[in-house]
């Protein structure tokens, strides 16, 4: 049934007319970046908090051609830095180019969440899911930025393709590119990791003729070339090479400060430079474990505000990092703002900015977003309604994941991770409707 569905698709040739779409959506989302770019002031040059390390140690590899002079290995992986020093080598270190190709590799994404929305759904879901993508101000936005965002999220929305593919084929060249983009994400950003763990469950569960050993071979390969090749490296160039560092500091140095905040009332930041200044590892490693059994309560309620922030926070707090100069990242959180809810919103909505479009832009994205998240219950509903389990699973175990992993430090970037999939979703759910509102008619007439 999955090989006829498959072929299904397949068959369902792109005709001349869509190719015209994709042109018109593609000069459509250029113009859209393009007028995003010309907002941002020379004294931003396209960079956030995080931007400096990056730039860094990508000229350090253009220099030197290696990263030998960072003598540790850094918190934050080598896959984008390496991309940027690329970028850098094709275009004569000229950041508007490093921007267009960024901007490009932001609409591939696009036709990857169309084609995840016809694996899923249908093709008029499909086109529905291009459009949403289209305007989507995560893509627009971290395209102009020097951060991981675009690559990585590329990467794990071909990782999501291909695994798609291969349950509705069983293709073992599906599943090579599964693990070899999920590979090559680690290396940019390695919060994909422990997915390797439920995925290759999955792909056990899910393979046919009892070719689960091939298929996991195929899986842990192609994943560890890329990642495997990674580790390798540091292992030769740095002193300290381990990842354990990585859980250390996601756990004491962000988490942690937030659930002091918590307990005591006071600000995170404030708590998260007192821990950087008087707390060792191993102090903060036994403070955490007794203040989480002591206040579970207060633990819980932190782990739900980033998982909020993740879910709901807006990219148009990016744009206005962007754009505004009078901005700091992290100086407009929601849950410090004072006052009712309508105020809170409407501040943290319109704060830190004197643009009106940008104001403007806030308010449309957090409709949007709340809409969103309505139709992807009805998108859940339609692949319940067609029994399509094994994807329902997959789409779960996923978002699951990559929601869960944030809650150290709830963002609205870390939603980038899942957005391949909630829009699609939401497509799915939009396209649902209208079925179920033609059948409505049918039957009234």
């Amino acid at each position: 049934m999955g090989i006829a569905k498959f072929m299904g698709v397949m068959a369902m040739m792109i005709t001349k007319r869509e190719y015209l779409y994709f042109c018109v959506g593609a000069l459509v989302f250029f113009f859209f970046s393009f007028i995003l770019f010309k907002q941002v002031p020379p004294t931003k040059n396209h960079m956030d908090i995080d931007s400096g390390a990056y730039v860094q140690a990508a000229n350090f590899l253009l220099r030197d051609g290696s990263f030998a002079i960072l003598k540790t290995q850094p918190y934050y992986g080598l896959g984008y830095p390496l991309f940027l020093a690329a970028c850098k080598k094709i275009s004569g270190d000229s950041l508007a180019c490093i921007i267009v190709i960024q901007v490009l590799l932001a609409w591939f994404i696009t036709l990857l969440i169309w084609r995840i929305a016809l694996l899923l759904f249908n093709r008029r879901a499909a086109w529905i899911a291009y459009a949403l993508a289209l305007t989507h101000i995560g893509l627009l936005v971290f395209a102009q930025l020097l951060l991981t965002e675009i690559l990585l999220t590329f990467l794990l929305s071909l990782a999501v393709e291909r695994l798609l593919t291969f349950i509705l084929s069983q293709r073992s060249s599906a599943l090579v590119g599964t693990g070899f983009a999920l590979g090559l994400s680690c290396v940019v950003k390695s919060v994909a990791l422990l997915f390797l763990l439920p995925l290759t469950v999955f792909v056990v569960v899910i393979s046919w003729d009892h070719q689960w050993l091939k298929h996991v071979f195929l899986l842990l390969v192609t994943f560890f070339l890329p990642y495997g090749a990674y580790a390798f490296h540091n292992h030769l160039m740095f002193e300290q090479h381990e990842r354990s560092s990585m859980v250390k500091i996601n756990l004491f140095y962000w988490f942690y400060p937030r659930l002091r905040a918590e307990i005591y009332g006071t600000n995170s930041y404030d708590e998260q430079r007192y821990m950087q200044r008087n707390v060792s590892f191993k102090e903060a490693q036994e403070m955490l474990i007794r203040d989480v059994c002591t206040y579970p309560n207060k633990a819980a309620l932190a782990l739900v505000k980033n998982w909020t922030k993740t879910l709901f926070g807006l990219y148009t707090s990016n744009i206005k990092l962007l754009v505004d100069n009078a901005y700091v990242a992290g100086c407009l959180s929601f849950f410090s703002l004072q006052g009712s809810l309508v105020k809170r919103l409407c501040e943290y909505v319109c704060g830190n900015t004197e643009h009106t479009w940008i104001k403007a832009l806030g308010f449309f994205e957090a409709l949007q977003l709340l809409i969103r998240y309505v139709l992807l219950l009805f998108g859940f509903a339609w692949l319940v309604y067609k029994r399509r389990w094994m994807e329902l699973f997959f789409i779960v175990m996923y978002l699951g994941y990559f929601v869960g992993i944030s809650g150290h430090d709830g963002c609205a970037r870390f939603r980038m991770m899942i957005d391949m999939i909630v829009l699609p979703l939401a497509a799915g759910g939009w396209a649902s409707l209208r079925i179920l509102c033609c059948v409505r008619k049918k039957r009234a007439i």
